[in-house]
C-alpha cells in the first residue's frame, strides 16, 4: 500500500485523495491486465467518500480497499478464465 507523506507523523494511503472542495474520493488503480474487464479501458475507479473528515475518509475507503483487494479480483478473472 502505497501513502503521501503530508507531515513527518501523518500519512495518507494513496487510495484517498482530495478534490478542488475538500472532499475526499476513494481511488482504485486497475491494473493493466484487468483494464480489458472495465468499459473504455478505465484506467482507475474513483467514489466519492462524501466527506471531508480525513478520519471518516479512511474508515470508508479502507472497507472500499478491502473490497477491491487486487488479489482477490485476479483469482476470480484466472477463474474464469480456466472454465
Amino acid at each position: 500500500m502505497d501513502t503521501k507523506v503530508i507531515h513527518p507523523r501523518i500519512q495518507v494511503p494513496s487510495y484517498i485523495v482530495k478534490n478542488h472542495n475538500q472532499i475526499y474520493y476513494f481511488r482504485f488503480i486497475i491494473p493493466k491486465k484487468l483494464k480489458h474487464l472495465f468499459s473504455n479501458h478505465k484506467r482507475e475507479i474513483r467514489r466519492s467518500l462524501k466527506t471531508r473528515s480525513r478520519r471518516i475518509a479512511l474508515q470508508k475507503a479502507r472497507k472500499l480497499y478491502v473490497i477491491m483487494d487486487i488479489d482477490k479480483v485476479e483469482q476470480e478473472v484466472e477463474k474464469l478464465e480456466h472454465r
